[in-house]
């Protein structure tokens, strides 16, 4: 009896049990649980989960009940697509308030453009709404068999249209990371795991187009939300959670990517090393709180990215210590960036966006035959910065 039913519905429902055991781990595994623009991203990919659950069930519903034509299962037909149709919208329209807290639009500008994004899906709502009594975007004939609406395409249109403004902003960024060398550069992996998000949904909308009878958009769905969910876990083993930047478990693998560059000739200079530590920072603990020395934690990250060049590694190691590992490395240069680094961090005492003054003491080191190791290297960065730190206890005591 079950298979007469299910009749050429197997094939689609067992897709889609696939896809919902996946949707399901999502849902159980990604709960956001701080504040923060981080957070929003994960409370938006939760929607875009729930909600294709929510479409993967409906479509799931409509497989079970086709071509049965007692009044129940045609009520129920009507109802999951319906459904179905109402939800449409609501995936891209999540998905592209995601994107612009990837590309970093500022939150005010996010408010205006939430407006303008909630437009087409609106309308969608209104015309799925009215849809069963015009036939808009489906018909349910008396065999309770699916056809296409005579306004199919502009179901497609609004559906998709938030999505193609998403995939928009992010190629035109990952094409201008790929051609400047600048902070912008560094996010190139994230535009990437983002493309990939918005083209593979695409492909499979432009299938269902194409043919009716395969509706496996949202199953396509569920493989970019697997990519980005494996992305976003790669992002928090390798990131360091109060600064954004890297944690020391990269640093073996970028300091050995570097030396290979570095062999084959690509690069300028010698691979280095420097280490840099807060000055006073147990006393920045012990007279602002444990809160003012995440600040400076945060400032002197900042500062990092913002002196050193843009395709160096940059992690905090441990603490209030940081690391940061160049192909660039020329003695000259290296000072300069620590000095500029101490001189930001000095503008942001004297322009009052920190209650106290904050620099740090750097040492440095060079890839010689001597020292060709990390170890090595770090070592030598991490003495020399002990005794920059050890000259600047003896000058305060001096005073």
């Amino acid at each position: 009896m079950i298979s007469e039913i299910l009749g050429n519905a197997d094939t689609p429902i067992m897709i889609n049990s696939f896809s919902l055991i996946i949707l399901f781990i999502f849902f159980f595994t990604g709960q956001p649980r701080k504040h923060g623009a981080r957070t929003r991203q994960l409370t938006y990919f939760h929607y875009i989960v729930i909600l294709n659950i929510l479409l993967l069930l409906a479509d799931s519903a409509n497989w079970l009940v086709e071509g049965n034509p007692a009044p129940a299962m045609r009520a129920i037909q009507v109802t999951a697509t319906t459904l179905y149709y109402l939800l449409d919208p609501l995936p891209s329209y999540f998905f592209i308030r995601f994107v612009d807290i990837g590309l970093n639009v500022p939150l005010e500008k996010q408010m205006r453009l939430r407006n303008w994004y909630l437009v087409p899906v609106m309308l969608h709502v209104v015309m799925a709404l009215i849809t069963p009594f015009t036939g808009w975007f489906f018909r349910i004939d008396a065999l309770n068999v699916y056809h296409r609406g005579s306004l199919l395409s502009v179901s497609f249109f609004l559906s998709f249209i938030l999505m193609i403004i998403a995939a928009a902003k992010v190629l035109y960024r990952y094409v201008r990371a790929g051609k400047q060398n600048t902070d912008l550069a560094k996010n190139v992996i994230q535009y990437n795991a983002l493309l990939k998000f918005t083209v593979i949904p695409l492909i499979g909308g432009v299938i269902q187009i194409l043919d009716y009878s395969v509706t496996y958009v949202w199953n396509a769905t569920v493989i970019a939300l697997l990519l980005l969910y494996i992305n976003s876990q790669n992002t928090e083993i390798t990131t360091d959670t109060l600064t954004g930047v890297f944690n020391r478990r990269q640093a073996f693998v970028y300091f050995e990517r570097f030396v290979r560059e570095r062999e084959r000739g690509g690069e300028n200079g010698t691979v280095a090393v420097v280490v840099l530590d807060i000055d006073s920072f147990k006393s920045i603990n012990d007279h602002f709180g444990h809160t003012s020395g995440d600040e400076a934690i945060i400032a002197v990250a900042r500062s990092l990215e913002t002196e050193f060049s843009w395709d160096d590694f940059i992690c905090r190691f441990g603490g209030d210590e940081f690391l940061v590992i160049t192909k660039h490395g020329q003695v000259k240069e290296l000072l300069s960036a620590i000095n500029r680094v101490n001189s930001n961090l000095a503008q942001l005492f004297k322009q009052k966006k920190l209650l106290f003054p904050l620099s740090v003491s750097a040492g440095y080191s060079m890839l010689s035959k001597k020292n060709k190791t990390l170890d090595q290297l770090f070592q030598k960065a991490d003495t020399m910065m002990f005794e920059q730190k050890a000259k600047l206890c003896r000058r305060i005591g001096d005073r």
